[in-house]
């Protein structure tokens, strides 16, 4: 992408921070009645969020070389260089040059403006890291091609795309089981309408989270020509929501995995509770411990987005001898992909060391599935998924 297109989307993203800047603003001190004050300290702060992530992902491409934490703390250190810039320049046109005030502040934001796209473009959002490298060429990112249609069939011909996208937090077992039993039931409690969500942010997540239902909705309606007589085996399965719908379509059994203990106690008590529990079995487990499923039908809703390169071809390769079905999250420049980034960061992202859900590619997912002899991949699409997309090696009606 050149210079020109990036400059002309700065100016675009510049134009909606000012605006959701200024829509905080009069909704908290007008609707609200917060001092104004404190009313324009959260505004800056929605527009300055609003200006980071459209910047890092729609003006930038969502360079993935340098960590969000990385790029974030670049970004706040250019704020406070260009707020003390700004008066710097203000007092000097002002009370030197002898310009009005509206003349001094309007020389003074186009040279704001124009020094951050400038430290934005080699510095905050450049793909090599350190100032040493502050003026090298950065790589431009990779873009793939999606195909919106509801149901499409990919050849796994594909070459893995050459993007940043494999990297991911190495976070250790323990510490990736302790986020999950800190987290699951209240996020499910929030998507599901289960309980009362934990905090604000979740709360918030947990009322326009209707994909996420859908999602569920959407998988079962897609799977039940599919389970008569089935084993079918759920990883990452929570605590077991999906058991009692599968079975009660047919399936002969169900087995869930999941690494976090506090989920599949939950899963169990479900299953006592419920006239189909001889059927189901919920066992913790991390995914490569498992053996390969041979002819079960594999299920997972959300996890392929939470592994490491080696765990997802790990995947497709207990999966290749019987058929699969993968929710995951497809990788697109969407506004809502963009809020959910947001939405990710400001709930975890920032203190889980990198360790945050992944977008994929069709392309890659059918190269992984390509290398277990699995040539054929289904891909369903439907907007109210927003982004996210089923494949699989069933057919789908």
């Amino acid at each position: 992408m050149n210079v020109m297109v990036r400059f002309v989307r700065y100016f675009s993203v510049a134009l909606l921070a000012a605006g959701a800047d200024w829509l905080v603003f009069l909704a908290l001190t007008s609707a609200v009645g917060l001092w104004p004050l404190t009313g324009l300290m959260i505004a800056r702060i929605a527009g300055g969020l609003m200006s980071f992530l459209s910047n890092r992902y729609w003006t930038w491409g969502a360079n993935r070389k340098i960590a969000l934490t990385q790029q974030g703390r670049r970004f706040v250190l250019l704020y406070a260089f260009s707020y003390a810039l700004s008066i710097v320049l203000f007092r000097l046109l002002t009370e030197a040059l002898l310009l009005t005030p509206y003349l001094g502040k309007l020389t003074t934001d186009i040279c704001c403006f124009i020094v951050n796209f400038l430290v934005m473009n080699f510095y905050v959002f450049h793909a090599r890291a350190g100032f040493a490298r502050l003026f090298g060429r950065a790589d431009p990112a990779s873009d793939a091609t999606i195909d919106h249609s509801e149901v499409t069939s990919v050849t796994a011909g594909y070459e893995r795309p050459g993007d940043a996208q494999t990297e991911i937090a190495e976070n250790s077992p323990g510490e990736r089981k302790a986020f999950w039993d800190a987290k699951i039931l209240a996020w499910e409690a929030s998507r599901y309408d289960l309980g009362a969500s934990p905090n604000f942010v979740e709360g918030v997540a947990g009322r326009v989270s209707s994909s996420v239902r859908y999602r569920m909705d959407a998988a079962v309606r897609l799977l039940a020509p599919h389970l008569a007589g089935c084993r079918v085996v759920e990883l990452g399965c929570g605590s077991g929501l999906l058991a009692e719908k599968l079975l009660a379509l047919g399936a002969a059994s169900y087995q869930g995995y999941d690494i976090s203990s506090v989920a599949i106690a939950r899963a169990k008590q479900r299953a006592a509770q419920s006239p189909r529990g001889d059927a189901m079995l919920f066992d913790v487990a991390a995914l490569t411990d498992l053996p390969s499923q041979d002819n079960a039908l594999v299920v997972s809703l959300g996890l392929i987005e939470w592994l490491t390169p080696a765990e997802l071809d790990y995947l497709f390769a207990i999966s290749s001898k019987g058929s699969l079905f993968h929710g995951l999250s497809e990788r697109r420049r969407s506004v809502t992909q963009l809020i959910h980034r947001g939405y990710v960061y400001l709930s975890y992202g920032w203190k889980t060391g990198g360790y945050v859900p992944r977008y994929h590619d069709v392309a890659e997912i059918a190269a992984i599935a390509k290398r277990h002899h699995i040539d054929r991949l289904n891909v369903y699409r439907q907007p109210r998924l927003r982004f996210g997309i089923f494949v699989s090696n069933l057919t789908f009606d």
